[in-house]
């Protein structure tokens, strides 16, 4: 008897596991296994209709309140230039605004302050590209010897505008490549599967360097040039057989 149990209970036992392996198969539809997949490149560049200047003021001093008042004097001096030229309040954000310790380092001891500096930056948006150097100047005049120039970018005000056209461009660059392939390949192209999109669309800077540099080094006059908006989209399409 215990040779004819052992082959009933492996007989089950390749059963259950036969039984187990069917449950977890996943068959997929034919029409799902068959695709293409294209990415198509949509770029617009135009010229740019507004101005962003990132500048400040940094001021040192013994006291934090000594430091934080001529700040305050040198960053109002320059929001009072742009403002008088035709600068929008709207247009004027503070973008940074700290206060740290100098530290002296003697021979022998321990560091000790010596001193504050404070530094408050803002972004001053330009809608007239005309007047950015005047602007610049004005505001760079005004906060004198503290005053810090972040940087300059240009930008495009409507981007929505811009990026339906790259969006545009881009489907038809994908379409096309899409239409080719499948003809070479003998089949049908069915409907779109999938649509995936990354846009790039900076600002073109103009940038002086990380942490800003003396208004002094920065030469004007400034020339916007043109700036670029584009979209990548990667579209699946189901096949179909001729």
């Amino acid at each position: 008897m215990r040779p004819l149990t052992l082959t009933v209970l492996l007989a089950a036992f390749l059963f259950a596991a036969a039984a187990c392996g069917d449950e977890t198969t996943v068959v997929v539809p034919a029409n799902e296994q068959t695709g293409l997949t294209v990415t198509g490149i949509g770029e617009i560049v135009t010229e740019p209709d507004i101005a962003r200047i990132g500048i400040g003021v940094e001021v040192q001093r013994t006291t934090v309140g000594e430091a934080r008042e001529a700040a305050a004097a040198a960053a109002n001096a320059i929001i009072r230039a742009a403002k008088d030229r035709g600068v929008a309040e709207r247009d004027i954000q503070t973008t940074a605004l700290a206060i740290y310790p100098v530290y002296e380092y003697p021979e022998r001891g321990a560091p000790r302050i010596v001193g504050y500096t404070f530094t408050n930056m803002v972004e001053i948006k330009v809608r007239d590209l005309a007047r950015v150097s005047e602007i610049l100047d004005a505001a760079v005049e005004a906060g004198g010897d503290a005053a810090r120039l972040q940087g300059i970018s240009f930008d495009v005000e409507d981007r929505d505008a811009v990026l339906e056209r790259a969006r545009e461009a881009a489907m038809n660059d994908a379409r096309r490549k899409a239409e080719q392939l499948a003809a070479l390949a003998g089949v049908r192209l069915g409907a779109p599967v999938t649509i995936d999109e990354v846009v790039s669309a900076p600002p073109t800077p103009k940038e002086l360097g990380r942490g800003g540099a003396p208004a002094a080094d920065v030469a004007t006059p400034i020339e916007p040039g043109t700036t670029s908006i584009s979209v990548q989209v990667t579209v699946r399409w189901g096949l179909e057989s001729d």
